[in-house]
């Protein structure tokens, strides 16, 4: 038997928070937590189980197309740590 309440969602699936309405995805659940974080990465967060609500289709589906524009942004323009100063380069004046 688990030790998972049957109303949580599996890792990997859509949920929205309820408190800011964004749609994650859960991660993890640990010590009666969900730790959950947004498609396109970022920190992760705990939330309750009953903090939560599955995603619709159109919310999952928007979810989905945000994970890929932030990977495809990574690769045409790197990770945005901002601009690198070069040493060897002069400055604009």
């Amino acid at each position: 038997m688990s030790d998972v309440p049957a109303k949580v969602p599996s890792t990997g699936t859509f949920v929205v928070d309820m408190k800011t309405r964004r749609t994650m995805i859960v991660m993890d659940f640990r010590d009666g937590k969900l730790y959950i974080r947004p498609p396109a990465g970022g920190i992760e967060w705990q939330r309750g189980p009953d903090e939560v609500r599955p995603a619709d289709r159109s919310e999952v589906l928007r979810a989905r197309v945000a994970r890929i524009n932030a990977a495809d942004r990574a690769t045409v323009h790197g990770p945005a740590t901002g601009p690198k100063h070069d040493p060897g380069r002069a400055r604009p004046e």
